[in-house]
């Protein structure tokens, strides 16, 4: 059971709660990537200039049905060499898991920021570092669902379902 937990650790980057993250455990990478996986790649390469702009699709339709929404920010990124595979939404601390939460009961999954590297305490930073944005990114952002398998109608649906969430917060 110990070195089960260990190796999972490691394959999952040190993190025991991918969903969920709070701290970093240990030392960890990404050890997922197999020679099945790799014949499996060469046939998707064709494809992927078509998956990477749907997923830019996705990004945009968020950030356009999501724009305007108090206590909500879908995170722009300046330039098309800053895109990343997931798209992140920037909410209160205070609200973000219970939007997480709410999501789930929905049928999204939506993930929350991975922690600040200060906190992998393997690392042995220093206790003192500051690394403010980190910490506030880790505890405001949540990534949505925009993979490249997403539907456009599944966009709209977890879009819908964001926004009626964020637009009762102002009922508080």
């Amino acid at each position: 059971d110990e070195l089960f937990a260990v190796a999972s650790a490691a394959r999952t980057h040190g993190l025991t709660d991918i969903f969920a993250p709070k701290y970093w455990h240990s030392a960890g990478h990404n050890f997922r990537f197999t020679d099945v996986m790799a014949s499996i790649l060469m046939t998707q390469i064709p494809k992927l200039a078509e998956h990477i702009e749907h997923v830019r699709s996705i990004a945009k339709y968020y950030q356009e049905a999501l724009n305007g929404l108090e206590n909500l920010t879908v995170v722009e990124h300046s330039t098309d060499e800053e895109f990343g595979p997931y798209v992140e939404a920037r909410v209160p601390e205070r609200l973000r898991n219970e939007l997480v939460q709410f999501l789930e009961t929905k049928g999204i999954g939506a993930r929350m920021a991975f922690p600040p590297i200060p906190s992998a305490k393997y690392l042995r930073l220093d206790p003192m570092l500051d690394t403010p944005n980190a910490e506030a990114w880790s505890k405001e952002v949540l990534y949505l669902p925009s993979g490249p398998g997403l539907s456009l109608d599944q966009a709209e649906y977890v879009a819908l379902v964001v926004s009626e969430m964020v637009s009762s917060w102002r009922a508080l």
